[in-house]
């Protein structure tokens, strides 16, 4: 059986659409919503990693994408 593990940046990508999709509080923009990621960018650290995306959306929008994970692998907290 084969060991599969996804790569971080896409793991980031994946858990800040899931994160950002709550109505009450997030864009509510989802996979389907996008149509290209124009771009992206990581800072890999040992305590914090970030991640930042450019999505365009097919509605026309654009919307910027930010992650941040501490060192434990866990969402690190917003001041």
């Amino acid at each position: 059986m084969q060991n599969f593990q996804r790569p971080a940046d896409l793991t980031a990508f994946l858990r800040a659409l899931e994160l950002g999709a709550v109505p009450d509080s997030g864009y509510a923009v989802s996979v389907d919503d996008i149509a290209l990621v124009e771009s992206a960018w990581q800072n890999p650290g040992n305590v914090v990693s970030t991640y930042g995306w450019v999505l365009a959306l097919k509605n026309g929008r654009r919307l910027y994408l930010k992650y941040t994970l501490n060192g434990m692998g866990c969402p690190a907290s917003s001041p």
